[in-house]
């Protein structure tokens, strides 16, 4: 089908309506009584209130998903309201703004093209790149792949510390550098009230707690979405842009539950094919497009075997791990 016709047929569920501000109401009630809650729990005992603050981190990431949604404009038909509301929701999630929201639109504008890796998307090298690299970078290399990595201390490191830095588009445009700058000094003063109100011990811990159980899954969900055994690159010159939003786009399959929560992420190829598809219109669209297929369909068991695609080969156009890559070097 071509990709004009694609277009078509979903540009009729790229708007917004009163559902968005529904769910920014649900999310900041739900992360009040979560806190509340929390704090309550920490006066019992501090394993209870870590337990407690699973709950935050479920709201944590419907933030995400709202923060993200103001990013490609499908929260609100008014930019300012994106801009404003993507702001707030980004010192809660640890995330500038504006610096993510021009990183996200060049991942998705670049999504499966070899010549244009390196901006918002997972560090990813070519079996004949890690063989010619130099050792630091390929101790490195491999302990950013590592599953135990991912599924551990990176998301938090990234949400952290990374997200601090005037990375990416930041390094040349000055105003969202400032706004890298301004976002931190909103989170230290954020912090600054909390740790006032529940004790510096209680917050540090629910906070991490938090962070960990929020940051990890949608790290992880993030690159099952793109990595996985059959997915799309190509070198720029062949590279197509409806191609690549669907081959390398996994469907990944959730419990009702977790559909709610990481808000239809899951569709990633509708979303990838037309960002500006609010969240809560996702199964609709896809419903209306059944021909619309993503490149790889997951489920939440299948999710776990993605991190083993570590090096993509260009000779085999498919996924190495670093043994066969240096075994190709051998032969």
């Amino acid at each position: 089908m071509k990709a004009a016709t694609l277009r078509d047929r979903l540009h009729e569920f790229e708007h917004s309506n009163w559902r968005s501000w529904g769910q920014l109401l649900q999310t900041a009630a739900g992360l009040t009584g979560s806190w509340v809650l929390t704090a309550a729990a920490m006066q019992v005992s501090l394993w209870l209130g870590a337990l407690a603050s699973l709950t935050i981190a479920v709201f944590l990431v419907r933030a995400f998903i709202l923060f993200h949604d103001c990013g490609h404009g499908s929260f609100s038909s008014s930019r300012r309201a994106n801009m404003l509301v993507g702001s707030l929701l980004g010192v809660l999630v640890f995330t500038p703004y504006s610096r993510w929201t021009r990183d996200h639109a060049r991942h998705h504008a670049t999504v499966g093209d070899l010549d244009r890796r390196g901006s918002g998307d997972v560090w990813m090298m070519t079996a004949e790149e890690f063989r010619a690299a130099p050792p630091r970078t390929k101790r490195r290399y491999r302990v950013y792949h590592h599953p135990a990595f991912i599924a551990s201390i990176g998301p938090v490191l990234k949400f952290l510390f990374f997200e601090r830095m005037s990375t990416g588009c930041a390094k040349r445009d000055p105003r969202i550098r400032r706004e890298v700058h301004l976002t931190n000094l909103a989170i230290l003063g954020y912090v600054a009230i909390m740790v006032v109100v529940m004790g510096p011990l209680n917050f540090v811990v629910a906070q991490l707690v938090a962070l960990a159980a929020a940051g990890i899954p949608a790290v992880c969900l993030f690159y099952a979405q793109h990595y996985f055994e059959g997915t799309y690159w190509r070198r720029h010159a062949e590279w197509d842009y409806v191609e690549a939003s669907l081959a390398g786009s996994s469907c990944i399959v959730l419990p009702r539950f977790l559909q709610w929560v990481t808000g239809n992420i899951g569709y990633h190829h509708i979303h990838h094919l037309a960002p500006r598809i609010p969240n809560y219109l996702l199964p609709k669209a896809q419903q209306a497009c059944p021909d619309l297929r993503a490149g790889c369909t997951l489920t939440l068991r299948t999710v776990f075997s993605v991190p083993r695609t570590n090096l993509w080969d260009e000779a085999t156009g498919r996924y190495v791990t670093f043994a066969e890559a240096e075994c190709s070097r051998s032969a």
